[in-house]
């Protein structure tokens, strides 16, 4: 809701300003942040006597801003979240590389067992077929 008018804003304002590159300031912006109450004088720096603008800038309702303050925290935790996933992860792979898939495991277990009760019932059956079971 905030997003569209602040794009309905603009574009009665004369369309969105070139964007400079981060850290340098855009021509004519306001060099500060600057805070409006409602039934309060507008700062000084901001505009002059007859009430024209002295500097550019965008006015963003207070809970547009704290929203906006709450998602990039949000987002920070969830950066975290990513690098915490990021080592679990490479930890999971090097256990992996140390110790091979259980599974290989498994059938290394099985073709054991499989052979000593082929190699146990094939003697048995020798024993007790061939000429040792007389």
């Amino acid at each position: 809701m905030g997003g569209a008018l602040l794009l309905v804003g603009l574009s009665w304002a004369g369309g969105i300003p070139n964007s400079s590159p981060p850290g340098v300031p855009a021509p004519g912006e306001c060099p500060q942040s600057f805070a409006f109450v409602a039934g309060q004088p507008v700062a000084p720096e901001i505009v002059n006597g007859q009430c024209i603008a002295r500097c550019g800038g965008v006015v963003v309702p207070t809970s547009d801003t704290a929203y906006l303050l709450r998602i990039e925290a949000e987002s920070a935790m969830h950066l975290a979240d990513i690098e915490a996933l990021k080592a679990q992860r490479a930890d999971l792979r090097a256990q992996l590389r140390e110790t091979g898939h259980p599974w290989v495991h498994r059938l290394i277990g099985g073709a054991v067992g499989v052979t000593l009760g082929v190699g146990v019932g094939l003697t048995l059956a020798a024993y007790y077929t061939g000429t040792g079971g007389d």
